[in-house]
């Protein structure tokens, strides 16, 4: 499978990154630097990254500002979509906790000539609830409304990213991604908003029918809001290689030269 992915969860995983940090990354940065100046092809040193990033993902990293992410605790998320195929819909959800992003699999690496990353990734569960709020029609023909707590369990949530870094040393950071692509799957959802449609019968309905039909629903939808998303990721990770300068390590992992010595919003 080639363009996969982990939708807005994976957005607030990232947007999760963009704390304010201080200090060196001593551990963390020496732990990169050895695999980065290490052995291997660029494909094997991600990977070893990525593998490494697991084991923190627990306990987060103060260093580079990460938060803990199992769970992650995004404070807000706001919705707004209009789309023709779907509808209206304006909403947002609180205090939501997602569970199991440390569980990822990591499904496909390559690193070609035109220095360009692709990246697959899949989690084989996650769990969120919170609380949420939503309004809107869809379809034009049914009003939709609800209030209260909810839970969701992702079942084969994949991520697929195509990066393109570039090289500048006019630019700051001096080695930043210029342009990337996501895509996103979903298998199954099994889900509850508490409340919807004031606890009606047709409340429940609905709950049964976004079970249904949320991964078909997400494959047609995702192209009208993947451009957004795709330009909010590759600026959090700008922004991180900037604040931190890890860019250098970018850049040596990446081969571009010799060394000398982060709210979201989901729209159309």
């Amino acid at each position: 499978s080639n363009f996969i992915s982990k939708e807005s969860l994976y957005r607030d995983v990232l947007h999760g990154v963009t704390g304010v940090v201080q200090g060196g990354l001593n551990m963390i940065s020496s732990t990169i630097s050895r695999i980065v100046d290490g052995a291997g092809t660029v494909r094997d040193k991600v990977i070893r990254i990525l593998e490494e990033l697991r084991k923190y993902m627990q306990q987060g990293i103060p260093e580079l500002g990460i938060p803990i992410l199992e769970p992650l605790v995004i404070e807000r998320i706001e919705l707004n979509i209009a789309s023709p195929k779907i509808g209206r819909i304006q909403g947002f959800a609180n205090k939501v906790e997602v569970r199991g992003l440390s569980e990822f699999k990591i499904d496909y690496v390559n690193w070609d000539s035109r220095h360009r990353l692709t990246l697959n990734i899949t989690f084989p569960r996650i769990d969120v609830n919170g609380k949420y709020g939503i309004s809107g029609e869809i379809s034009r023909m049914i009003n939709i409304h609800g209030n209260g707590p909810f839970w969701l369990k992702l079942r084969g949530l994949s991520i697929g990213a195509i990066a393109q870094f570039s090289h500048d040393m006019s630019h700051d950071p001096p080695n930043y991604i210029s342009a990337m692509r996501i895509g996103i799957k979903l298998k199954k959802i099994n889900n509850n908003f508490s409340n919807l449609m004031n606890g009606t019968e047709l409340g429940q309905l609905f709950n049964e029918v976004v079970s249904k039909v949320a991964p078909e629903a997400l494959d047609m939808l995702w192209p009208e809001i993947e451009p957004g998303i795709s330009r909010q990721v590759a600026g959090i990770i700008n922004d991180k290689l900037k604040v931190f300068q890890l860019s250098g390590i970018i850049g040596r992992l990446l081969n571009f030269f010799t060394m000398k010595q982060g709210r979201i919003n989901v729209h159309t």
